[in-house]
């Protein structure tokens, strides 16, 4: 079981007191050299509480969150320095904060709504409440041409145009609250599933429309590129004729 362990609770000083405590559903307080924790369970995770000072306090005035526990792989998050010093875990070990859980997680909703809106598009608009009219942007094709014009003379070409969605928490105006963090550290599907529903049910128009527009920019750069090969094609073949 020890070898299974990971490296932060074989290494700590009084990590493996640390775990055994972490894992017993009673004994809310426990003492850590000298640091007094409080620990509060909930479902796969344990919230792990400490004074708020940086030193030994003997009764608890002012807790603050010092840790979180996973039990399922005994991975610590928001990890305080009250936790580091009451379990002697080396300062080497660093673990995820709320914002890089924040960071994975935008990731993963990421992925998982790119992958929704290519394979199931029309279950989506079917699900929502929009309309043809708010599905489509407002564009008139000399905009569609000048900016296939633009691109092309940026050097890119029309396979390389594409619209690819990307979720952040704080454009879509999507609070990453403290429970929205530990339902995905509980279930990290079931978050990823219910913010990407948030996610496309306040997006999928704008979606809608940045897909058509940057459709149409692909499409016209197909044809300027195909007309810019026919013409390319013709002084050669006029010239064959000449010298024939």
């Amino acid at each position: 079981m020890a070898k299974d362990l990971p490296d932060w609770i074989k290494e700590g000083k009084h990590t493996a007191k640390l775990l055994e405590w972490l894992n017993q559903e009673a004994e809310p307080v426990g003492i850590f050299s000298g640091w007094m924790l409080f620990k509060a369970a909930i479902g796969n995770c344990v919230l792990i509480y400490a004074e708020n000072q940086d030193q030994c306090m003997e009764e608890f005035h002012e807790i603050k969150l010092c840790g979180i526990f996973r039990k399922s792989d005994c991975t610590l998050y928001e990890t305080g320095v009250q936790l580091y010093r009451a379990a002697g875990i080396p300062e080497e070990f660093i673990f995820p904060d709320k914002d890089a859980i924040q960071t994975e997680l935008e990731k993963k909703v990421t992925d998982f709504g790119r992958r929704l809106i290519e394979q199931c598009w029309d279950d989506l608009v079917e699900q929502s409440d929009l309309t043809g009219k708010d599905l489509l942007p407002a564009i008139n094709r000399d905009q569609i041409r000048l900016k296939a014009k633009q691109y092309l003379q940026m050097g890119k070409c029309a396979k390389d145009v594409r619209y690819l969605p990307k979720f952040s928490f704080s454009v879509f105006g999507i609070p990453f609250t403290d429970e929205l963090l530990l339902r995905y550290l509980e279930d990290e599907m079931s978050g990823v599933n219910d913010v990407t529903s948030m996610w496309l049910e306040s997006a999928l128009a704008d979606i809608s429309k940045n897909r058509i527009y940057y459709g149409c920019i692909r499409e016209e750069m197909a044809e300027l590129e195909r007309s810019a090969g026919r013409e390319s094609s013709f002084p050669a073949s006029g010239k064959e004729r000449l010298n024939a």
